[in-house]
């Protein structure tokens, strides 16, 4: 039976995981559930196989009807490249989760009768009742007393017969989703506790005090996945671009796709605001003079993903405080007149002398999206109509999103209109603030404050320490660790325990 005491010490090991935790998807839930059903995982195989063949139909008749079928060819390739890729990822998650299957099985049951025998001694005095489940449960659970080092041995990466990287494996399978990331991690910091205390009740009846280890592997285990999140944190343009590549060949409409985008990576990557754009390659991609004179969209700050005809851009910034932004707004006006090229705004601003409380200009904003759209143009995602809401911003009117500044460009100083937007940073990174400053990591001696990519702040605990703030100590885990067993009745000094050591 969980100790209160421990439960909480058991979240607090996945407290730096859960300071934006939201609850989890239906989808989530079974990405977890998946793990228990390893068995149908062999006909991943044979679908893959199909896909290819599949694929190599689809290629031989697209190609008929291309004006340029090697381009179209490449482009195919390049889509089977990253399905072939997926499915390796997928086959060594499956092989770890083969392994791990049988020991959350073998955990999950030992647990289940666990609580049976607290129950008991909970509720019977009865001397005869006590040593029969005692001696069912040591008979019955001995092989149980290995399975939590081997979930340490297996994330640890020193489990000689899988030498898969846990830690790439896990990032690649979950695309550094943060918030399957964390769920994966309560869900596993679960798993351990309830090995350790059914560990430790069995070492308990034989004498053994095993605290000090089991307190250990749940500190390394946390360890492990806390850097784990950490390294997606850093590097999670990667899974980005991924995610987004992915959508682009399945939605042909490019304002449908653009706000598919910013729908997915406001909730998948939620510690950001957002802002995506969908376009035809072709029209927007020009370099030299001449042709970048004939860009629809101009782009300062983005990142773009490109598959075939369409490309979505996308920029973000960690979301703040923005109290700054009308100054920034009545700055950049200063800067820009109505009858400024929409293909250069962006140097315009970089070059204007104008400051926010002292802060350049040019500081202030994380991205600039400046876009032409005429009605006759085909290679128009939209018309001149609906231009303003091209990007699909969290709200539809761009007063109402303190973040975005949108503004009236001209065409080759014409009098065609076009429009741009400004990206607004949040305060505190506007004013270079370390948000080290708002964290408080622990007295001297328990941790330091690290600040990741874009200014996310998170403690990075030392030794033997361990929470959000790294508040708590393994001294604490293994005390509320003991709490939850049946500690009177099984204590080898106490008369009682004389009935477990009876037993063989």
């Amino acid at each position: 039976m969980a100790s209160p005491g421990l439960l909480f010490l058991l979240l607090m090991l996945s407290s730096p995981l859960l300071s934006s935790m939201t609850s989890p998807s239906s989808s989530n839930k079974q990405e977890v559930h998946h793990l228990q059903e390893v068995h149908h995982l062999q006909k991943r195989g044979s679908t893959a196989k199909k896909c290819v063949v599949c694929l190599a139909k689809f290629i031989i008749s697209v190609l008929k009807g291309q004006p340029d079928p090697t381009k179209a060819l490449l482009e195919e390739f390049k889509n089977l490249n990253l399905k072939i890729d997926e499915y390796h990822v997928e086959q060594k998650w499956d092989q770890w989760a083969s392994q791990y299957y049988n020991i959350e099985v073998d955990i999950e049951i030992a647990w289940n009768e666990f609580e049976k025998v607290v129950q008991v001694f909970n509720d019977t005095d009865n001397l005869e009742d006590r040593k029969n489940i005692v001696r069912y449960f040591k008979k019955t659970f001995k092989h149980i007393s290995t399975a939590t080092q081997k979930i340490h041995m297996i994330l640890t990466n020193t489990k000689t017969s899988f030498q898969t990287d846990f830690s790439k494996l896990l990032s690649e399978h979950f695309k550094c989703h943060e918030k399957d990331i964390k769920e994966f991690v309560i869900f596993l910091n679960t798993l351990i506790y309830k090995g350790n205390s059914v560990k430790l009740f069995y070492d308990r009846l034989a004498g053994v005090s095993s605290e000090e280890e089991l307190a250990n592997i749940a500190f390394e285990c946390a360890k492990v996945m806390f850097e784990i999140h950490n390294n997606c944190i850093s590097n999670s343009l990667k899974y980005v671009k991924e995610d987004i590549e992915k959508q682009i060949p399945d939605i042909e409409d490019r304002d449908e796709l653009a706000k598919f985008s910013r729908l997915f990576l406001e909730r998948t990557y939620d510690r950001y605001n957002w802002i995506t754009v969908g376009f035809r390659t072709k029209g927007s991609t020009g370099t030299n003079k001449v042709t970048k004179l004939f860009n629809k969209h101009i782009l300062s700050g983005f990142i773009n993903m490109t598959k075939g005809d369409v490309t979505v851009a996308v920029a973000r910034q960690i979301k703040g405080n923005h109290t700054k932004a009308d100054k920034v707004r009545k700055a950049i006006e200063n800067c820009l007149d109505k009858s400024v090229d929409c293909q250069n705004i962006a140097n315009k601003l970089s070059e204007c002398k104008e400051s926010v409380d002292g802060i350049k200009i040019d500081k202030t904003y994380t991205a600039v999206h400046a876009y032409i759209s005429e009605s006759h143009d085909s290679f128009n995602a939209l018309d001149a109509k609906q231009a303003p809401d091209e990007e699909y911003l969290s709200l539809d009117t761009p007063s109402r999103t303190p973040y975005i500044y949108t503004g009236v460009c001209r065409k080759y100083n014409a009098l065609n209109t076009g429009h741009f937007r400004v990206l607004i940073k949040s305060d505190e990174e506007m004013m270079g603030e370390n948000p080290c400053d708002k964290l408080n990591c622990g007295d001297e001696g328990k941790g330091n404050c690290q600040v990741l990519d874009n200014h996310i702040p998170v403690c990075v605990c030392e030794k033997d320490y361990y929470g959000e703030h790294c508040e708590e100590s393994l001294e604490d885990y293994k005390h509320k660790l003991i709490e939850g067993i049946p500690q009177k009745q099984l204590d080898v000094k106490n008369s009682l325990c004389r009935t477990c050591c009876l037993i063989g």
